[in-house]
């Protein structure tokens, strides 16, 4: 029986498998001839949602599994197809305890790929980014908003409730700020900073009217990577963007 997900649920899935398949590594993004990406991932349950019978159904009372949970985040892994028939197809192999295993070690390729990816990061895969959010994006209109204001990003990470990841997300990402901050200042265009600005706080403004805390991260990071989810260079280069406004302006409450 086919579930349907909250786009909350979704976005925190995509955010935290680096749009990639947890098993086989894949990319969890089709690209038609015209460049148009289509997701092909799929959402599998660890304890199964369904009856008894089901793909590791008995190891709900074996392992005291909490049943109110089934459709939480924390039982949920992102498949590409072929792994997702494979888990339940052959269920033996695949005891909700190793897919634990596998969605939390997943989690931590991801976090390496986007730490090389950070580290190796330049100026044209951030003019790429700041190009598509400038002249592509739903969001590049003028407003009245500025206020470049350094923020104490400690204070700030605890009052909008980030969790830990988010928070390492946001520190990795301000670790090559000063990236994002130079490219700015050598643009011959005294409005650019202005514009791109704008930008990133017309997304914002929108995407809290529904989100907040790690929800809000997650959309944001979808926006601005949109079309490109799988793309751990330009994951690592919207995360620099993201910290880098979330530490000098108005996006994320004071």
């Amino acid at each position: 029986m086919p579930r349907n997900f909250s786009d909350t649920t979704v976005k925190q899935l995509y955010a935290s498998s680096g749009g990639h398949c947890a098993i086989c590594k894949s990319s969890l993004f089709l690209k038609a001839s015209d460049g148009t990406p289509s997701q092909i991932g799929e959402i599998a349950h660890i304890y199964p949602f369904g009856h008894k019978g089901a793909p590791r159904f008995d190891e709900i009372a074996l392992d005291g599994f909490d049943e109110t949970k089934k459709d939480m985040y924390e039982n949920l892994i992102l498949l590409c197809p072929k792994c997702h028939t494979e888990i339940d197809k052959i269920p033996q192999d695949y005891p909700a305890k190793k897919l634990i295993q596998i969605k939390s070690e997943h989690e931590e390729w991801v976090k390496k790929k986007l730490e090389k990816s950070t580290s190796d990061l330049t100026f044209a895969q951030i003019e790429a980014v700041c190009d598509f959010l400038i002249n592509h994006s739903d969001y590049s209109i003028s407003s009245s908003l500025s206020d470049f204001s350094v923020i104490a990003i400690l204070p700030k990470i605890q009052k909008n409730g980030l969790s830990g990841r988010v928070s390492n997300r946001l520190e990795m990402g301000l670790s090559r700020a000063y990236l994002l901050d130079s490219f700015i200042n050598a643009q011959p265009n005294a409005y650019f900073a202005g514009k791109l600005l704008n930008t990133i706080k017309n997304m914002y403004k929108k995407l809290s009217e529904e989100f907040s805390g790690d929800d809000l991260y997650n959309a944001l990071l979808h926006e601005i990577n949109k079309g490109s989810e799988d793309n751990f260079d330009r994951q690592a280069a919207g995360n620099v963007i993201i910290s880098y406004f979330f530490h000098i302006c108005e996006i994320f409450e004071k």
